[in-house]
């Protein structure tokens, strides 16, 4: 049974059903519906929705399709389920300030529940993580969601989080969190596209994607099988519980954040949904490692748009973003690694915020 891919095969699409469904769906902070992937969920009401009641859902800008889809906190936390991981294959979030403020009187629930409207042999439980070695790492970071009680427990639902190393967890992929939650202090909204990835690696190479999980979690090469030809490629990954009954552990995590501020004297037409907003991009690859060399820094896991697109398998906002904001994102990295990338100098200041944020 494969429960790994590198690519699943999913599209861009634009859903009429979908569409219906948002608008039939009431507009309440502690609202959660569950929407069967006829033909996708993305946002393509979305500009009608914002007519009625100023909100946009977090897909507005297009989401890849998935197995299933639920929507929380008036399209504001989507998550797209993927049977085959027990989790999901993306997390769409759309924050601001507000939403991400203290003292809404919203209080961290006691645990982690199943995601009841997943089939029960298809989703995750509790036990599956018990004495795993792993942590349950949040795709949308429970504090991004202070609004309503509802939308902080939602965040608490086992399709929103995949197996991470405790280092990792606690490490890298909080910085990541923090910085995307630090542009809500420079933009008036930030949407974040976040999921897990199972990519391949050469033989013999430790370099983050075969590694043995546990306890340690150390990166360390593991040996591929026997008979293998030469310099062929292979995705492995340790798994939770039991086949068939089992969680998948991501070799790496994608997150894609979009800063949106509306533009002073914006012309009346323009050629997108976003064109009369400044608009700041960035797409991040994480392996999922604990050991990291000293300096690391997340500007080196900038990666380009379609090299993300083409192992995550579907498209991500291409039909929505502006054309210099796309061209800009997509400059940023020419492929999947762990090399030095490009710094991202007009995001010089979020990041200050965001080391703050971590001190």
């Amino acid at each position: 049974m494969a429960l790994g891919r590198v690519a699943a095969g999913a599209a861009f699409v634009m859903s009429a059903r979908c569409a219906e469904a948002e608008a039939r769906e009431p507009r309440t902070a502690e609202s959660r519906v569950t929407v069967a992937a006829d033909g996708g969920l993305v946002g393509a009401a979305a500009q009608q929705l914002a007519g009625r009641d100023g909100n946009f859902s977090a897909c507005d800008m297009g989401c890849p399709v998935a197995d299933a889809t639920v929507r929380v906190n008036g399209g504001r936390l989507i998550m797209g389920l993927d049977y085959r991981l027990r989790s999901s294959r993306w997390v769409a979030e759309r924050i601001s300030k507000a939403s991400a403020a203290k003292g809404n009187g919203v209080h961290r629930p006691g645990g982690f529940v199943e995601e009841k409207s997943a089939p029960g042999n298809l989703r995750a439980r509790p036990d599956h993580y018990k004495r795993s070695g792993f942590t349950r790492g949040h795709l949308a970071p429970a504090m991004n969601h202070r609004d309503s009680q509802g939308a902080t427990e939602a965040t608490f639902s086992l399709a929103n989080v995949s197996p991470q190393l405790e280092r990792f967890n606690a490490g890298r992929w909080l910085q990541l969190e923090l910085f995307a939650k630090s542009l809500t202090h420079l933009y008036e909204e930030v949407l974040v596209l976040t999921g897990p990835l199972f990519l391949p690696a050469a033989r013999g190479r430790g370099d983050g994607v075969l590694w043995r999980g546990g306890d340690e979690g150390r990166l360390s090469a593991t040996p591929l099988g026997e008979g293998l030809q030469e310099g062929l490629l292979e995705v492995r990954y340790p798994v939770l519980g039991n086949p068939p009954d089992a969680v998948p552990v991501p070799t790496h995590f994608f997150k894609v954040v979009v800063g949106l501020r509306p533009r002073r004297n914006a012309p009346s037409s323009v050629p997108g949904p976003h064109c009369d907003h400044d608009t700041a991009v960035a797409a991040f690859v994480l392996p999922h490692a604990s050991a990291w060399p000293a300096g690391t820094e997340l500007s080196q896991f900038v990666v380009s748009l379609p090299a993300l697109e083409q192992v995550m398998g579907g498209r991500i906002m291409a039909d929505a973003l502006c054309p210099e904001a796309k061209a800009a994102v997509d400059a940023q990295g020419e492929a999947l690694g762990l090399g030095r990338g490009p710094r991202m100098a007009r995001w010089l200041a979020a990041r200050e915020v965001a080391r703050r944020a971590a001190a």
